[in-house]
Parts: structure tokens; C-alpha cells; sequence
């Protein structure tokens, strides 16, 4: 009887001393998943963010969206993010602008994509008009970043709760 309490005993101190490593593990599991539906979401909303009229509107942006688990200070942080070359403009399309006039050109290759005008005349004339609104009236948000995590909580939350349901069951 107490060799089988001591061995018992040994078996759920053995778990308990794992018991860290599998939650950490867990919550890595967890983030990679949410991290990885984060970023299908934020894509998603990019590639027609317009609906039916407008696919491929911000092809360019919803290429360049990226999810990664990294380590900071000792815990696993799920992060998406806008690599190059959206980086450089995704803060203007997620909260939007005040009125300013765009840099030449920058306006070029979204003509070009959106509209479908391929004459570089017609693509500078259409790029100045779109720049003369923005400069009147800036830009709106389309708040890709903001509206993925809004849509998606419950689920990131479901994610952690059953990977670490996992760890302890």
C-alpha cells in the first residue's frame, strides 16, 4: 500500500515538474494558431476590401501581411505585420489620412491595378486627379488590422483555451 502511494506520488510530481513546459508549449501552440487565422483574416480583408467591384484593390498590401511567433523577454508574442513593400503606406490605409497631396507616382501602380489604365499619360492624369481628391478630402481607413482581430477574438480565445485544455488534460 505505500510503495503504491510512493509511486503515485513520484508520477504526479514527475507532471507537476513538467507541468511549465507544457503550458508554455501550449500557449506557443495556441498563439502560432491565432497568429496564423490573424493573418488569413487581415488578407482576406485586403484582397477586396471594395467587395465584387473592386478584387484586388490593395493586392499589393494583402501580399505583404505576415504572422510570426516570436519570443519577447521570455514569453511567446503572436504578431501579423506588413513586410515591404506595404510597410512603407499600411499605417495610412489601416487609420486613414488628413488631406495631403500624395508624392508623385505613388498613386501610379494602384491606377494601374485598380482601374485597369495601362498608358502612362492616362496613369499620371488619373493618379494627379485621385491625388487633387486626397488632398481635398484625404483617405479613408479600411481598418483591415482592426476589423480581422474585432471579427476574430472569440476564436483566438477558443484557440488558447483548447490548447491549453490539451496541456492539462
Amino acid at each position: 500500500m505505500i510503495s503504491a502511494i510512493q509511486y503515485e506520488d513520484r508520477q504526479l510530481q514527475q507532471q507537476l515538474e513538467q507541468l511549465p513546459q507544457r503550458l508554455n508549449d501550449a500557449v506557443e501552440r495556441g498563439l502560432r494558431r491565432a497568429t496564423d487565422l490573424l493573418r488569413a483574416a487581415v488578407t482576406t480583408l485586403a484582397e477586396s476590401p471594395l467587395g465584387a467591384a473592386a478584387p484586388d484593390a490593395f493586392g499589393e498590401y494583402a501580399g505583404s501581411v505576415r504572422g510570426e511567433v516570436v519570443d519577447e523577454n521570455g514569453r511567446p508574442v503572436g504578431r501579423v505585420f506588413l513586410t515591404a513593400p506595404a510597410d512603407r503606406y499600411g499605417l495610412f490605409v489601416e487609420v486613414g489620412t488628413r488631406p495631403h497631396f500624395p508624392p508623385p507616382g505613388a498613386l501610379d501602380g494602384w491606377v494601374r491595378r485598380r482601374l485597369g489604365i495601362t498608358g502612362d499619360r492616362e496613369v499620371r492624369e488619373v493618379a494627379f486627379l485621385i491625388g487633387r481628391k486626397i488632398s481635398r478630402h484625404g483617405t479613408k481607413g479600411q481598418f483591415f488590422f482592426a476589423r480581422a482581430l474585432a471579427e476574430n477574438e472569440s476564436r483566438v480565445v477558443e484557440m488558447m483555451e483548447e490548447e491549453i485544455a490539451k496541456a492539462l488534460g
